[in-house]
């Protein structure tokens, strides 16, 4: 095994803990369905949490299929920011106190939605960084994902963080469909 192979299997790890993190809270939200009031939009975006996660696992496999065998360091802390960014949003979802969901989510909106919009910045500046960045159809997912995370930080109803949950969960699937119809294994 060579310097490489332990890079991304430490790559592995950081995003299994943020995919462990996020499988063991839709867990508990499930286990605990009658004893706890639940939040439809906090569930919803851990269901975007699981896809991302999967998403970066797919970039991640693509990006090493298609890329010489040396990666610079700068461009492997700017990866290892995808999955660090995924376990910090799942860990601003994981409402371990008694506190009303709704009232939690709150409290935590302006940093998730940052973290979340963060995570596409930082994939435009590892692009700028490598000299990968092209405008096209993963361009505009990204751009897509920053807006949405921004709407994110100002909207204060319930229906509309349910709303904003689906409709960027279901960009985040569209995206991960659409980029990767087709995955060599």
């Amino acid at each position: 095994m060579d310097a490489g192979d332990f890079i991304w299997f430490f790559f592995a790890i950081v995003a299994g803990d943020a995919l462990v993190r996020v499988l063991s809270r839709l867990t508990d939200e499930v286990k605990n369905r009658g004893a706890q009031r639940l939040y439809p939009a906090a569930i919803i975006w851990q269901i975007f949490l699981l896809l991302l996660v999967i998403e970066i696992w797919i970039a991640t496999a693509y990006y090493q299929r298609t890329t010489t065998t040396t990666i610079q360091t700068t461009n492997l802390m700017l990866f290892l920011c995808l999955p660090i960014g995924a376990v910090v949003l799942a860990e601003l979802l994981n409402n371990s106190d008694d506190e009303d969901p709704a009232v939690y989510f709150n409290k935590q909106r302006r940093l998730f939605f940052l973290v979340l919009a963060a995570l596409p910045i930082l994939s435009f500046v590892r692009q700028i960084v490598t000299h990968d960045l092209s405008f096209g159809t993963d361009t505009n997912f990204q751009i897509a994902l920053i807006v949405l995370a921004l709407i994110g930080v100002f909207l204060r109803s319930r229906v509309q963080d349910l709303i904003l949950a689906v409709v960027t969960t279901a960009v985040l699937a569209s995206y991960i469909f659409v980029v990767y119809h087709t995955i060599s294994i």
